[in-house]
């Protein structure tokens, strides 16, 4: 298909074996399934395998930079049950950190596929905090010169 063009074209572009750790370009046969969402402008994709998957993954930040032009992509993974369990945990636990006075919390925090997002305040410090980072999260808002709720 189209799309399928479309993404071993960008992920050979901007990832390539260099990047990936792969011996080879990316091929057609590496996208198993894909799936345009009912939005039109997301996909859903599968790989042929985790290494595949991996080497897409972890490289995902050379797809959206400045440097792709107008066709920046933006990748998320599904979460397996666990990692769903453990993002319910640190935002729960990020959550009970937060403070609020004058109407407004301390941070706000979001998911944002194999991370949360945090921001502060006033908006203008934004950071991601990775679902298996070993930093704890008062730690983490610590470094960070975000206030919240020390416990």
């Amino acid at each position: 298909s189209e799309a399928k063009v479309f993404f071993i074209q960008q992920f050979n572009r901007y990832i390539g074996p260099f990047n990936s750790g792969l011996s080879r370009d990316f091929v057609a046969s590496d996208i198993s399934h894909i799936q345009k969402n009912l939005d039109d402008n997301s996909f859903y994709l599968r790989f042929k395998n985790e290494e595949l998957r991996d080497a897409v993954f972890y490289n995902k930040f050379c797809l959206s930079t400045d440097a792709v032009g107008e066709y920046k992509l933006y990748l998320h993974s599904f979460l397996s049950a666990r990692e769903k369990k453990q993002q319910a945990k640190l935002l729960k636990e990020f959550y009970s950190l937060s403070t609020k006075s004058d109407g407004k919390y301390s941070f706000r925090v979001f998911p944002n596929g194999d991370s949360l997002k945090i921001i502060s305040r006033k908006g203008n410090k934004k950071f991601l905090f990775a679902l298996d980072s070993k930093v704890d999260p008062a730690d983490f808002l610590r470094m960070k010169g975000v206030e919240f709720k020390e416990q």
